[in-house]
């Protein structure tokens, strides 16, 4: 048995560089497998007449007021 100091922790086995390459494709295929899924779902809804009326009374009156005066194709370059 080998005497260890008192307050550090026992080190466990670095990971090898396969096990680092097999964690970051699992990772990668998990985080696109996601990202396709709720695109394809987002794509796949029409917008609805309730949607489309709620945007153009609440939604799109708060863009006018306050965002297109600064980030529209009609506005002035700030320098």
């Amino acid at each position: 048995m080998t005497a260890r100091r008192s307050g550090t922790a026992r080190l466990r086995k670095p990971l090898t560089s396969f096990t680092l390459l097999l964690a970051t494709a699992a990772t990668t295929a998990a985080t696109t497998a996601a990202t396709t899924a709720a695109t394809a779902t987002a794509a796949d809804k029409a917008i609805t007449p309730v949607q489309l009326e709620f945007f153009e009374k609440r939604v799109r009156p708060l863009l006018v007021s306050r965002c297109f005066k600064c980030h529209s194709g009609k506005s002035k370059v700030i320098e």
